[in-house]
């Protein structure tokens, strides 16, 4: 097994997680499978995001500024501090 190292997993300046991994990104990773699901768009997706407004981003490019999160929801669940 590769050396580790514990890295803190940050949120807007928040201190969110500590997780034992052999890497920032697989520590990042650790967390954010967990939060975020990530798959290929069907055709009903792509109808439902015409129909919202939702743009195509480009990977590598800057997200639009025009589309922050709503401030009412939670981004990261706080309350898993500790539970990795």
């Amino acid at each position: 097994m590769s050396a580790t190292r514990v890295y803190l997993v940050e949120v807007a300046g928040q201190v969110d997680y500590l997780v034992r991994a052999s890497s920032p990104s697989a520590a990042l990773h650790h967390v954010t499978r967990r939060l975020i699901g990530v798959r290929v768009a069907t055709q009903d997706d792509l109808i439902a995001c015409l129909v919202t407004g939702t743009a195509v981003e480009v990977a590598g490019q800057p997200a639009p500024a025009e589309a922050p999160a709503p401030p009412d929801l939670p981004l990261w669940p706080h309350s898993t501090v500790g539970a990795i």
